[in-house]
């Protein structure tokens, strides 16, 4: 006999953890809009970075710790996990420049062999970065130095392709 209860399954209650696990994200920026990207924010940032050091005649590669250097520092971010998602978010927003910066170049056509050389920096960054969990056996200190390593090796590459793209002034 049937009372109007609905019947549950497993599957529909898995269904409802995953839309509420995705409806509220765990570490949301609460200063954001919730249709804002957090990455174009700290991009945008790194950009202005850049530019103010080049205006003042400071060299650009203080912009590296833009970011995680101040996120390491909260108490809350004092653990593995912690400093290496600060090295990774602006390690991401290096990457994003450098795709931008890559196609700015590409599409100008006046760098040949652009391709390879980028495949050829990859290459050498992963290897350089990947050094660490063998130096360390994959333990939790070298997931922090490769995050570190990550971000910096790509800031460097951003801070190299910089003058190219934004033109001699910014030398």
């Amino acid at each position: 006999m049937n009372v109007g209860i609905p019947v549950v399954s497993l599957k529909h209650l898995i269904v409802a953890s995953m839309a509420i696990f995705l409806f509220f994200p765990a570490h949301a920026n609460n200063h954001l809009d919730r249709f804002e990207d957090p990455l174009l924010g700290l991009t945008q940032g790194l950009e202005g970075c850049m530019q103010t050091a080049t205006a003042r005649n400071q060299s650009k590669y203080s912009c590296i710790g833009y970011s995680s250097d101040s996120c390491i520092a909260r108490p809350e971010n004092q653990n593995t996990a912690g400093m290496e998602i600060c090295n990774l978010d602006e390690m991401r927003a290096w990457d994003s420049l450098l795709n931008t910066y890559y196609q700015i170049l590409s599409e100008n056509g006046s760098f040949p062999g652009l391709r390879d050389i980028q495949r050829a920096w990859i290459s050498y960054r992963d290897l350089k970065c990947d050094l660490f969990d063998a130096l360390y056996e994959g333990g939790s200190l070298a997931r922090v130095l490769r995050a570190d390593c990550m971000r910096q090796e790509t800031a460097r590459r951003v801070l190299d392709m910089y003058p190219l793209v934004v033109g001699n002034d910014a030398r």
